[in-house]
């Protein structure tokens, strides 16, 4: 039986349009699980909220759901030289030289959980949160804020679809960082017609973190011309995100301060030494700077 021209014709425009024919696009099919990084939420000098982000490339044609559990621990300080550790390649195991239940500075592992969805066909990031006590021993937690960087090892299990994956391996997360003073201005100006004067003081104290800081006492003494002139307390505060506090006194050169003859002394000359002690305390830990040099009358 000889076949129609109009089916052969049909057939050879199916054969020949791309739509007809069937493809193997987009990834390999499979899903594979890699460690990438790890984020600060938010931070305090006695705990750090991180989020850890696991990679999950989807290559089924359909969307699963993910589930996460891992567990962390603060391990040590990033040594000055160290390369950033980077992420094992796709379907490798992540080689780490501390084992995945090695407890932390604090003695222990810390545990958090997350969730998402992971797109077909596509590399998808999922958090995991988990919240980081930092050392109670203030001698351990000031040297852990003194670090750049601080390593944490993770370990845990993402399950995607039927998919389960194991996780392992370190990264690096910035510390807190404890506040730091700075001498903004110290001037001396002579009043009443040069009889007496008065020295001027501003001091800042700088929070360099992405984060608000509360800060516990900020106290500070003044000396002028090798005598103690001024003490004072500004109890606590809280210092926002990357900004700083700024404190301002004055104090009086005049007859209660100085003998009449050293006064006027002390007022002909080009300028006065100053001295500056400032300290704070934050969650027990103590710290502050001291300035010192001349100020010069204009």
């Amino acid at each position: 039986m000889r076949t129609p021209a109009f089916l052969v014709a049909i057939v050879g425009l199916l054969a020949a349009c791309p739509a007809a024919q069937v493809k193997n696009s987009g990834p390999p099919s499979g899903v594979e699980v890699v460690l990438r990084r790890i984020d600060v939420v938010k931070a305090a000098f006695d705990k750090m909220d991180l989020k850890i982000i696991v990679a999950v490339e989807n290559g089924t044609g359909s969307d699963i759901d993910v589930n996460a559990d891992a567990t962390i621990a603060l391990v040590g300080e990033v040594a000055a030289d160290s390369d950033t550790a980077e992420p094992a390649a796709e379907g490798e195991q992540e080689e780490s030289e501390v084992p995945a239940d090695a407890a932390g500075l604090d003695g222990k592992r810390h545990s958090g959980s997350g969730s998402g969805k992971a797109v077909a066909n596509a590399v998808t990031e999922v958090p995991i949160f988990v919240t980081l006590p930092l050392p109670d021993d203030l001698a351990t937690l000031e040297e852990v804020l003194s670090w750049a960087k601080a390593r944490v090892h993770v370990a845990g299990k993402v399950k995607a679809g039927f998919t389960e994956r194991t996780i392992a391996g370190e990264r690096e997360i910035t510390t807190p960082k404890l506040p730091k003073f700075k001498l903004k201005s110290a001037q001396v100006a002579k009043v009443d017609g040069g009889e007496a004067g008065e020295a001027f003081i501003t001091l800042l104290l700088e929070n360099t973190n992405t984060f608000e800081i509360n800060v516990d006492s900020v106290t500070w003494r003044i000396l002028i011309a090798d005598k103690e002139l001024r003490t004072k307390d500004d109890g606590g505060t809280s210092i926002p995100p990357s900004s700083v506090e700024e404190y301002n006194v004055s104090v009086p050169l005049d007859e209660s301060a100085f003998p009449i003859k050293e006064l006027r002394v002390l007022l002909k000359k080009p300028s006065i030494p100053y001295r500056i002690d400032a300290a704070f305390e934050a969650r027990g830990i103590k710290g502050g700077e001291i300035f010192s040099g001349d100020a010069k009358f204009p």
